[in-house]
């Protein structure tokens, strides 16, 4: 039992030691006074709990953009080099699966080399899988693939990916990790 939890529970007590002294009136504002706090304690458990489960993806998800084919915009990750933007542009079918197109600029003042896409796909949002929603089984997959044209220093680049297991509509969420193999500086004239 935590130390807020015992908190609560002594004030309670107290309150309710005190009420046996009170009229009505004090006993009933007491009892509802209890009522409020105990949602109050039972929301703050809640996302607490919340809290401590994405905390448990933090380190992971820096390193990983975070993307899911409805939202708008981009998601950074963090590659041994610096930042890099991704978003998803396209995502058509491929046989049983589906073949996404992805955007990346390299936020870095060097160009990337020989880069190694990892990636994981589900049919879950990320919301839905930190929640634990079961209403829907969860098929996760994971892939990897290979850019080879240098991501030049601020330059947006494409690149697909296949996600074999999944049609288009099934696809919620995907991280994407950039692992370039060398960096190139431009030399100055």
């Amino acid at each position: 039992m935590s130390a807020r939890t015992t908190k609560l529970i002594l004030i309670v007590i107290t309150s309710l030691l005190l009420a046996s002294c009170a009229k009505k009136d004090d006993v009933d504002v007491v009892a509802s006074d209890v009522s409020l706090l105990r949602t109050e304690l039972a929301q703050a458990e809640t996302r607490i709990a919340e809290l401590e489960k994405r905390q448990q993806f933090d380190p992971w998800a820096a390193n990983f953009a975070l993307l899911s084919p409805t939202s708008q915009g981009f998601a950074l990750a963090t590659t041994e080099y610096g930042r890099v933007a991704i978003w998803f542009d396209d995502i058509r079918p491929l046989g049983a699966g589906s073949r996404a197109t992805l955007k990346v600029v390299n936020l870095t003042a060097a160009d990337f080399t020989d880069i190694k896409v990892d990636f994981n796909y589900a049919n879950k949002s990320f919301e839905e899988m930190l929640k634990g929603d079961d209403s829907v089984e969860l098929k996760s997959h994971e892939g990897n693939a290979q850019i080879t044209e240098t991501l030049q220093s601020g330059t947006e680049t494409r690149f697909s990916i296949n996600l074999e297991h999944l049609p288009p509509d099934e696809v919620k969420f995907l991280s994407v990790k950039l692992q370039p193999s060398g960096i190139q500086f431009r030399r100055s004239r």
